[in-house]
């Protein structure tokens, strides 16, 4: 008499199939780790653009209608405690505020390079405060470089069309992005105001 087969899977195929759904799994699991890092540094990027931008767009705004825009550090001292940064008279919204910019260590890396664009305001009575500052780029990236030229024709009342040129290369401070997430800025800005 014949034996009936018996209806199921030999250890054969149970391996064959075991392995199969392994090699899925795997790589399913590398296409979510790698969909986990693009978004990492999408939103590395994305903090860079935004902090650059809203850096840039705030010192062209104040500047466009600024006077006594000047450059200290180089040929005029900069003010009591602070590092080589650019001064000058804001007048936007009615009133004129006296604006200096400049670029800081903040400590939150092992180096000691300046990193942090920082602004502040003159105080009431009249001085130049840089303990005072407020940060203009969050901890989350780093000012690589940042620079200033004046070009065109000597200030004054017959200065035909003066402009100063920013420079801005910030990065993220994510070890894992750094130079992949770096963004290079220029902007030049021509007063509307002459110093008279």
């Amino acid at each position: 008499m014949r034996k009936k087969a018996s209806k199921g899977f030999s250890v054969i195929e149970l391996v064959i199939a075991i392995g199969i759904i392994m090699v899925v799994l795997l790589a399913a699991v590398d296409i979510m780790l790698k969909i986990f890092q693009a978004q990492d540094k999408a939103v590395a990027v994305k903090d860079v653009f935004d902090n650059a931008r809203f850096s840039m767009e705030l010192m062209t705004r104040e500047m466009r209608t600024a006077t006594n825009i000047r450059y200290m550090g180089d040929d005029e001292l900069p003010p009591s405690g602070c590092p080589s940064g650019l001064e000058y008279t804001s007048h936007n919204q009615g009133s004129a505020q006296e604006r200096y910019y400049f670029v800081k260590d903040t400590n939150i890396d092992a180096d000691s390079d300046p990193d942090t664009l920082m602004r502040v305001a003159m105080t009431i009575e009249g001085l130049v405060d840089c303990t005072l500052a407020q940060e203009l780029t969050s901890p989350e990236v780093r000012v690589m470089r940042w620079g200033l030229s004046w070009s065109g024709d000597e200030l004054g009342p017959t200065d035909g069309q003066p402009r100063w040129t920013i420079t801005m290369t910030i990065d993220s401070r994510n070890p894992r992005f750094g130079s992949k997430t770096q963004v290079n800025l220029e902007t030049t800005v021509a007063p509307i105001f002459s110093d008279l």
